[in-house]
């Protein structure tokens, strides 16, 4: 992804780019994105340097990671790249990420830069909705689209003074694990 920097006057720009994922690496993640990756720029020129902000949008096809059924997710990162023109060392008092332009460029390659921002905003552990049951983990099912027929058998000694208490329950026999 090149962001245009040819004949860019002092002050505040706007540039929106789209690009598919594959440009960008990102299919070699393991990572399916149903739609192109969009990144909004505001650019701030100031003397020799840009202030490059981005905000990143994708939306990708995710596992969730409790029942394991493919979820749309939308991917949303921010990134902050200071682009400089002068040949001396970077600034290092910078917050942000440096990137030196060489003499002459008519644009900058930021596709690096944006690749991270997606992958450090992919969740860890996506769920297709907060209140997902997952799977039994006897059995298999999905518990958020049928009920198991498990009964999980309680075998644990710390509980039999508590089984004398109740003769009529047969031994161990739980409910279910749904």
């Amino acid at each position: 992804m090149h962001i245009r920097i040819t004949d860019l006057s002092k002050g505040i720009h706007r540039q929106f780019l789209q690009e598919p994922a594959s440009s960008l690496g990102l299919e070699e993640e393991n990572l399916h994105f149903t739609k192109p990756v969009g990144v909004q720029f505001t650019l701030q020129k100031v003397a020799d340097q840009i202030v490059c902000q981005a905000e990143v949008k994708a939306i990708a096809e995710l596992e969730c990671s409790r029942c394991l059924e493919t979820v749309e997710w939308e991917i949303s990162g921010e990134m902050t790249i200071l682009l400089t023109f002068s040949q001396g060392p970077a600034p290092e008092d910078s917050e942000h990420e440096v990137k030196i332009i060489p003499p002459g460029a008519k644009e900058v390659d930021v596709s690096e830069e944006i690749r991270q921002t997606i992958l450090l905003s992919i969740p860890e552990k996506p769920l297709c909705r907060e209140d997902c049951r997952g799977l039994c983990p006897h059995c298999g099912t999905n518990l958020n689209q049928s009920r198991c027929q498990c009964h999980m058998k309680v075998e644990d000694p710390r509980w039999s003074g508590l089984q004398k208490l109740f003769p009529n329950k047969s031994k161990g026999e739980g409910s279910g694990c749904s």
